[in-house]
């Protein structure tokens, strides 16, 4: 069973996922998706984890960051997941559950073509409800493994000279990581 098959996701994208769309996010960005991600846009299509049972509307999908010995060091040892992008086009609308900013292109076109603020060889794939992001290695040291991009702790001064001073491990491939989120009640 793939790991996505065990929780729901919520969204307004077309299921199953559209290979033509798949593939013109991969023209855009230049880079090929880790064959497990590719999997999940065609299976589910991005969307909002929700609990399999939906027992408690307070529980919230969250997963683990390593931030390998760097600052912050035991802070924000835990992230939600609140969208995985879609790989929809939503150009021009501007409705809450269809917007843009939901999708694979929309994402890399705001964080990586307009104004680059993530290191090179990660596309982002996800967010949490404060505009902080979940990376996909594409052609880094780690090619399939997905990362957290702590948007508060972005500097423009720093991408260039040290670009991993705001990203954190999650986990070393896209199955893993959507294995790897838990849904608990936060304070």
């Amino acid at each position: 069973m793939k790991p996505w098959e065990q929780m729901k996701f919520e969204s307004s994208a077309t299921r199953p996922g559209q290979r033509s769309r798949i593939q013109q996010f991969e023209q855009l960005s230049g880079a090929r998706l880790s064959a497990d991600h590719h999997q999940f846009l065609v299976d589910v299509n991005g969307g909002r984890p929700i609990h399999p049972t939906a027992r408690n509307p307070d529980e919230y999908p969250v997963v683990a960051v390593d931030w390998q010995g760097r600052p912050p060091k035991g802070t924000l040892d835990e992230v939600i997941v609140d969208y995985l992008f879609n790989a929809e086009d939503w150009v021009g609308i501007y409705e809450e559950e269809r917007s843009e900013s939901l999708t694979l292109a929309g994402a890399y076109r705001e964080f990586v073509q307009e104004e680059p603020r993530i290191a090179r060889g990660f596309i982002p794939i996800g967010s949490d409800p404060g505009g902080s992001l979940f990376l996909l290695d594409v052609s880094g040291k780690r090619p399939g493994s997905v990362w957290f991009w702590a948007r508060d702790w972005f500097d423009a001064s720093h991408l260039e000279k040290e670009p991993f001073h705001n990203i954190g491990f999650i986990a070393p491939t896209f199955s893993d990581f959507i294995s790897k989120i838990r849904f608990k009640t936060l304070d």
